[in-house]
């Protein structure tokens, strides 16, 4: 049993008429006869009476009917969705990312353009690290993860250098990752921090914030996936990054990279 016999055997079955049920399918009536009849010889019962203005259905037919119209309306559903998966339309990116990401705009500006353009695509969004990142990505847990550069805090080189420039070496004590940690050890009288502008909307009761003049540093994000994770969805977000930042570079490590000044650089 092949399509053309479901489609020929409903065009018939609505039209209850042969010549009919041709024209409206572009075939000859003895061909559109002739592939109704190696159906019901094939399912061994009567589909149809011949009567002298046309057919009726049996009730046979009638029961096929609707399973054949259930099986192309399946069908087409399948194929619709089969292309909007290919198109990176439906389906599910799992993003990972640091909370020292969340407090920049790139990422909430990419979720929501991503959002957007394929409104259809399931998000599922949750914290990660840079360590945890690379097992996640290589169990196939994730799909994309975005944090800073390195495990480090990315303001860490930057502020070093500019010490170093204006002639002092900071005594280091502690190193975390997150801001809010550092703001709460800070806090707790361990010592001063240097922190993204982004970190005063979560600065504990005691803290100071004062502004360092002279010291600006750009932030240097990676967002990081699998080599062989083909997903258009996936594609389609990082397409999505690469338009949104100017300077772009792209390489391989065991994955893909994409890197910006102001955004990306990744690999695995």
């Amino acid at each position: 049993m092949e399509l053309r016999h479901l489609r020929y055997f409903v065009a018939v079955g609505e039209e209850e008429h042969f010549g009919r049920a041709a024209e409206r399918l572009h075939v000859v009536q003895p061909a559109l006869t002739r592939q109704v009849r190696q159906l019901e010889e094939e399912l061994g019962c009567a589909l149809f009476e011949r009567l002298k203005w046309g057919v009726r259905l049996t009730e046979a037919g009638k029961s096929f009917l609707e399973e054949a119209r259930r099986l192309l309306s399946d069908l087409g559903r399948g194929v619709d969705r089969t292309r909007l998966v290919a198109q990176g339309k439906i389906g599910c990116l799992r993003v990972g990312f640091s909370e020292t990401v969340t407090h920049g705009e790139e990422l909430s500006s990419i979720l929501r353009r991503f959002r957007t353009s394929s409104p259809d695509v399931r998000l599922e969004l949750f914290l990660t690290t840079s360590i945890s990142a690379g097992e996640q990505l290589r169990n196939q847990e994730a799909d994309v993860a975005w944090f800073p550069r390195s495990a480090a805090n990315f303001v860490y080189d930057p502020v070093l250098s500019a010490c170093h420039k204006a002639g002092f070496t900071l005594k280091i004590v502690h190193e975390v990752n997150s801001p809010t940690t550092m703001l709460s050890l800070v806090a707790g009288g361990i010592g001063l921090s240097f922190v993204i502008e982004s970190a005063k909307r979560t600065k504990p009761k005691g803290v100071v914030l004062r502004e360092v003049a002279g010291l600006r540093v750009t932030p240097q994000l990676s967002i990081v996936w699998r080599k062989d994770n083909k997903a258009p969805a996936l594609q389609r977000f990082v397409e999505m990054i690469r338009s949104q930042f100017a300077e772009v570079d792209t390489s391989a490590h065991h994955g893909n990279r994409t890197s910006s000044r102001k955004s990306t650089e990744g690999r695995l």
